[in-house]
């Protein structure tokens, strides 16, 4: 079993009240636990690295999602890492943390807010598990599509490498994939191919 997959089952065995998988720490009192989202950041130009090394060594979670390219160094094809989407990444934390990263550790961030609402956004934890889980899947083949495609049918995923994954069956390019929309943000597919049989309908209110 892929690193992958153990991940996504360990989700589905969750419990909703402890949705980061994680003892939370305790918030105001010591019956009310903090509540931990996921919420997403622009850094400066290049400086994705250097913002997720900051924010690993004051202990806030977070996520710098990563694909492969092949790239020809020194005459040789060699395969690097380099940020999916240039800037962006994702912190999981309490909201107030987020203001403490900017007026007291002074990290340059630029937190992206909701375009109804104008609130910092919150992007909900079942669609960033999946997000984490599929990018770590396809790092060599995922693609990102922008937020305006048509909502497809809800499917989850229940054979091979990626048993466990939600998301939405759409026909890109004549093919069908598996995309996984991250709200207010993007969508992403990978190149491979599921068999009709390696996926089974979600309820659409699910």
């Amino acid at each position: 079993m892929s690193k992958a997959q153990r991940a996504v089952r360990a989700v589905q065995s969750e419990k909703p009240a402890n949705s980061a998988g994680q003892s939370e720490k305790p918030a105001n009192s010591a019956d009310q636990p903090a509540v931990l989202q996921w919420f997403a950041a622009n850094t400066r130009p290049r400086q994705e690295l250097k913002i997720k090394n900051k924010l690993d060594e004051l202990g806030v979670e977070n996520f710098l999602p990563m694909k492969e390219q092949i790239r020809v160094l020194g005459g040789k094809k060699r395969k690097v890492l380099r940020p999916l989407v240039p800037r962006l990444l994702f912190l999981h934390c309490r909201k107030e943390v987020l203001f403490e990263l900017l007026n007291e550790h002074f990290l340059p961030l630029s937190y992206l807010r909701d375009l109804e609402t104008k609130q910092v956004l919150v992007i909900p934890d079942r669609q960033m598990r999946d997000f984490i889980f599929f990018v770590d899947f396809a790092r060599d083949s995922i693609q990102v599509l922008n937020d305006k495609l048509k909502p497809g049918d809800r499917v989850r995923v229940v054979k091979g490498e990626l048993a466990g994954l939600e998301g939405e069956l759409i026909r890109i390019k004549g093919h069908k994939r598996v995309v996984i929309r991250l709200q207010g943000l993007f969508s992403v597919a990978a190149g491979t191919y599921l068999p009709k049989h390696y996926l089974e309908p979600l309820d659409p209110k699910q």
